[in-house]
């Protein structure tokens, strides 16, 4: 006989003494303590890791943080180099289609880095390593082509070979450039007509300088065409040529230098409004102006006068 309190009747003794435990009650009292100890202790673990960060947590919070607030000054810098880059690339196609007489062969720095283009989401640790990669490849580009760059210039410099590469009018802003080479709407016929060289915009009679050293090898004065024209024959087959000037300040046979006054803006000939119309030719090849001038601008400027050059259809004459 027994109770409901653990107490059993020995029918021997006749006495009530208490209920040995037995192997399954052990089994069972030590599976509902260990599922409670570990209940407790995950609940114990969730609690802590939602409302509290362990030392190691903190540190790479702070870090993240950090990261997050270089991407942007590395994003600037990247862009910066990358514009700088495309100056010193198009500087470098010049020289060496002066000298291979081909276009400088094409190079895709970051086509290692390529397969990240299509992931959605980085850590931002690699978005950092990879800012960081980019930036140091540039760096390293920019500096290889700039290095490449003054050693054409030195050698064509020591032939004599180098090509007008200033700007025919000072403090010229991009805003102040024209339709350069190829066809463009001709102000009077309303057609397109192929179009020789870049239109400078500027007012009446501001000076018209010289883009390289040389020699004037004509003067031409009429109201007819281009109007008062100056042709300058520099070293290694480079001509300039300065049309619809308002006046002329040198004579044929006269020597200039860079920033030797030519002239003055005008609208002599069929023109438009007040501009220079500047040209560039390479033993008789017309050349496009806006790529001899890269000596007299900033890197972001002139980037910009690339694109109004190549997208402006209108020509002033």
């Amino acid at each position: 006989m027994a109770n409901r309190k653990g107490y059993v009747f020995d029918r021997d003794s006749l006495v009530f003494r208490k209920k040995g435990m037995t192997i399954g009650s052990v089994l069972k009292f030590l599976a509902i303590f260990a599922t409670s100890s570990v209940t407790f202790t995950l609940m114990v673990y969730l609690i802590f890791s939602f409302f509290f960060n362990t030392k190691e947590e903190a540190v790479l919070i702070e870090q993240n943080k950090a990261y997050m607030q270089q991407i942007p000054r590395l994003q600037e810098k990247a862009d910066m180099l990358a514009d700088e880059l495309r100056y010193l690339a198009a500087c470098d196609s010049i020289i060496y289609r002066s000298i291979f007489r081909s276009d400088a062969p094409k190079l895709d720095v970051m086509k290692s880095f390529a397969f990240l283009g299509g992931i959605d989401t980085i850590p931002d640790t690699r978005v950092t390593e990879y800012s960081a990669a980019k930036l140091r490849v540039l760096e390293d580009k920019s500096r290889s082509v700039e290095a490449n760059l003054r050693a054409v210039l030195e050698i064509l410099a020591e032939r004599g070979d180098l090509p007008p590469m200033t700007s025919p009018v000072a403090g010229l802003s991009p805003a102040q450039v024209g339709a350069s080479v190829g066809n463009r709407i001709n102000p009077f016929y309303k057609v397109p007509v192929y179009h020789g060289g870049m239109d400078i915009i500027s007012d009446a009679d501001v000076p018209v300088v010289a883009t390289g050293e040389g020699v004037v090898s004509s003067v031409k004065r009429s109201m007819k065409g281009q109007g008062n024209v100056v042709t300058v024959s520099h070293p290694g087959g480079y001509f300039t040529k300065y049309a619809h000037l308002s006046s002329i300040s040198v004579s044929k046979g006269m020597k200039v230098r860079p920033g030797s006054r030519i002239g003055g803006v005008g609208v002599s000939g069929n023109a438009y409004a007040p501009h220079l119309h500047y040209e560039v030719l390479k033993d008789t090849v017309v050349m496009n102006p806006v790529n001899y001038m890269f000596a007299s601008f900033n890197v972001p400027d002139y980037v910009d006068m690339l694109v109004v050059s190549s997208v402006t259809k209108q020509s002033m004459d």
